[in-house]
């Protein structure tokens, strides 16, 4: 192919890329914005209110926790205050009092502090803003570097729109996960410059360990030691600093509240995290067999199995190291939510990532047809799933299916995929 073509066939691809992604960003903003009013329609048009939705959103316990944290940020782990907390904001308005918890380490209630000046309905849209920002420089950052800035630009405001698992559920729900998902595009951004910064991004996973473990467990299988050398002095630096703001009570604080926020143990207050809340391996293994202790054994087996599949599947040299990078990065992305012990429908939001890897790894070589229909159909039940109840109930929900699938569905292209770049580099 001459390059005048290739060149000619690369500009049509990115227009019809970017004109779908129009399309879909243009569907999807307005389904959020239906979502919105429908969420807040008594706020503003019902006198007195019959219900008050926009209070049942999760940001209520963040909310919380940080006008507690402007007098104490032990007593933020003290579920009885939490509630009164979120009794004294719901009361006034006549809104039912959500009940949350709030098991989150200090360094992000000192970052949601700020919010607390603000009434709870302004917080919410600043929250709201300040996520969808965070995603879409998280887009920026995956974007091929090729692309014009404004495509990136545009890739990044549009593209997580059309993700209902940050768009129907983070972008209403007033959840965490744009944090995460900036955090694995730091470290994938920056793994191009320097394993050990990219250890230190990571190292920002503390704001929820549980769904970087696996990730890190990955790293060591792969004898990535700068990484983890740059994870380890991050994390340290990170909590040290931290502990010199906010001192030692919170952090303990947090931690017995935290270590109770486990399927088959209880909170302080005698709630429980109930396995049909999840969506990963454990929730499904617990609720497959019916038994916290059998669930977890069967996780950890299929853990250990899957850990070694995809360390098996990326081991030797490619001609092309980049597109490896990225199929790798993919692949130990999802795994690393599907076995994370936590793994809640609004943090299925981090799967953005190694969708948007497989998609530029593609836009650097056209896959096979079949190979193409295999990751669509992957994608299509993965924005099916997240538009649906994800929570397993007594089994396996859709949203658990979407996941595991879209795993084997990656493995498998990258078969096929690691054939051909072999192929052309003899």
């Amino acid at each position: 192919m001459s390059t005048a073509l290739r060149n000619d066939v690369y500009r049509r691809r990115v227009i019809i890329t970017l004109g779908t992604l129009v399309i879909v960003g243009i569907l999807s903003a307005l389904t959020v914005l239906k979502s919105h009013i429908a969420l807040t329609e008594n706020t503003f048009f019902s006198a007195p209110p019959a219900s008050f939705s926009l209070y049942s959103a999760d940001f209520m316990c963040f909310y919380a926790a940080a006008q507690i944290a402007t007098q104490s940020l032990s007593a933020v782990y003290n579920p009885a205050i939490l509630d009164a907390v979120q009794a004294a904001i719901t009361g006034p308005v006549q809104a039912n009092n959500p009940h949350y918890n709030y098991v989150y380490p200090p360094l992000i209630t000192l970052f949601l502090i700020p919010l607390s000046g603000l009434s709870f309905g302004k917080a919410y849209y600043v929250w709201m803003t300040i996520s969808y920002l965070m995603t879409t420089c998280a887009v920026f950052l995956l974007t091929p570097l090729r692309f014009k800035t404004w495509q990136r630009i545009l890739c990044g405001a549009l593209l997580p729109l059309g993700f209902p698992f940050f768009s129907f559920t983070v972008l209403t729900s007033g959840q965490l996960s744009s944090i995460g998902l900036l955090i694995f595009a730091l470290v994938i951004r920056l793994r191009r410059v320097s394993h050990r910064w990219a250890g230190v991004a990571l190292a920002l996973g503390l704001y929820k360990p549980p769904l970087f473990v696996a990730y890190a467990v990955l790293t060591l299988m792969a004898r990535e030691w700068r990484l983890l050398q740059g994870a380890v002095v991050g994390g340290i630096a990170i909590v040290g600093i931290s502990i010199a703001c906010t001192g030692v009570a919170p952090w303990l604080a947090f931690a017995s509240e935290a270590s109770g926020y486990v399927y088959g143990r209880s909170l302080s207050d005698g709630r429980s995290l109930p396995p049909g809340k999840g969506m990963g391996l454990l929730s499904a293994a617990m609720c497959l067999t019916g038994s916290t202790t059998i669930g977890w054994s069967l996780f950890l087996m299929l853990s250990v199995g899957a850990m070694f599949l995809h360390t098996r599947a990326y081991q030797g040299e490619t001609g092309d190291t980049e597109f490896r990078e990225r199929f790798e990065q993919a692949s130990r992305i999802t795994l690393t939510y599907f076995l994370s012990i936590q793994a809640i429908n609004y943090d299925a939001a981090l799967l953005l990532v190694p969708v948007m890897l497989v998609g530029s790894a593609y836009g650097m070589r056209t896959p096979a047809l079949h190979d193409l229909y295999f990751f669509t159909a992957s994608l299509l039940l993965l924005l099916v799933a997240g538009t649906m109840d994800t929570e397993n109930g007594n089994g396996i929900s859709t949203g658990c299916i979407s996941v595991v699938l879209f795993w084997f569905v990656l493995l498998h292209l990258w078969r096929h995929g690691r054939t051909s770049v072999n192929t052309l580099a003899r």
